[in-house]
């Protein structure tokens, strides 16, 4: 074979191996073009999954209406845990509210706390977003901005709540900068066509201060109570 022949042939299996790679790096690339688009579309899907509001889903969400922070607790537990102050044992009442408010600002404040547990529980369909608006003026801006943004949307099961039994008990340990009230709710929730859809037991930690000049709830935990 002639020493021109040889190079020609070398210089030919050159150009075939510079295709071949050049064809298995341009497939690679497209391969994790394709997997980016498709990570992508899950991230997506999975913050959107995420953001459902309960009242989008009655059957995944039993609760069947927006809250701030929402634990669940069987009703031992709250036997347990959720005292109201004339049932805790002495050593542990150190102090009370009117240790450090009058008895008008008491009054103010629990009338604040009893319309806005009662407001935020009764949600309707009709109107999704018009118990949370109903408290607007008693709310502190940052705490109204966050039930908003977590009231979704009325679904055929759970389209409208309405409480059957309330009560309104102080805590124990109370101090200087806020008062805290548990609410006591017992609530029905109905489909849209009227019929029952869930009973429901809740309780709401409550935290009224004086903002400026006036008393707002400031936050609020609110538990769902697991019958026995």
């Amino acid at each position: 074979m002639s020493k021109r022949k040889i190079v020609t042939n070398g210089m030919v299996a050159l150009a075939i191996m510079l295709f071949v790679f050049m064809y298995m790096t341009g497939k690679k690339v497209e391969k994790e073009e394709k997997q980016a688009n498709e990570d992508d579309v899950v991230t997506e899907q999975h913050i959107e999954m995420d953001s459902v509001s309960p009242l989008e889903d009655a059957d995944k969400h039993e609760e069947g209406h927006p809250s701030h922070t929402h634990d669940v607790m069987s009703e031992s537990e709250l036997d347990q845990n959720v005292r109201p102050l004339e049932d805790a044992p002495e050593e542990e009442r150190t102090y009370t509210i009117s240790d450090y408010f009058t008895e008008d600002e008491i009054q103010a404040a629990k009338d604040i706390a009893t319309q806005f547990s009662t407001s935020i529980y009764s949600f309707n369909g009709d109107e999704i977003k018009a118990h949370i608006e109903a408290v607007q003026s008693i709310t502190a801006p940052e705490l109204y901005e966050t039930l908003i943004a977590q009231t979704g949307r009325a679904t055929n099961s759970a389209y409208k709540a309405e409480i059957t039994k309330f009560e309104l008990l102080e805590t124990y340990d109370q101090v200087s900068t806020h008062m805290v009230f548990s609410a006591f709710i017992d609530g029905k929730v109905f489909g849209s066509d009227g019929s029952l859809f869930e009973e429901q037991s809740y309780v709401y930690y409550v935290k009224v201060e004086k903002l400026v000049s006036e008393f707002k709830v400031s936050d609020v935990r609110i538990v769902k109570v697991n019958s026995r």
